[in-house]
């Protein structure tokens, strides 16, 4: 009896945040994820999304240079 184990990421890519802007950027790209994949038309319509509204965002943090 053996194990297969399966790779479900299609890509997987490391960055590192730079300043404020960037991690706007990033928060930004991470929130349309769901809309690239075809599962909502806008990002606040999928519930599970910090955009929906449900959620509290948390501030840039303050040590990122603006």
């Amino acid at each position: 009896m053996g194990l297969v184990a399966y790779n479900t990421e299609h890509s997987h890519t490391e960055h590192r945040v730079k300043d404020a802007a960037d991690y706007q950027q990033q928060a930004a790209y991470i929130r349309e994820n769901p809309v690239r994949a075809r599962l909502v038309e806008t990002c606040a319509a999928y519930r599970f999304s910090s955009a929906s509204g449900q959620w509290e965002i948390d501030a840039t943090p303050p040590w990122l240079k603006p």
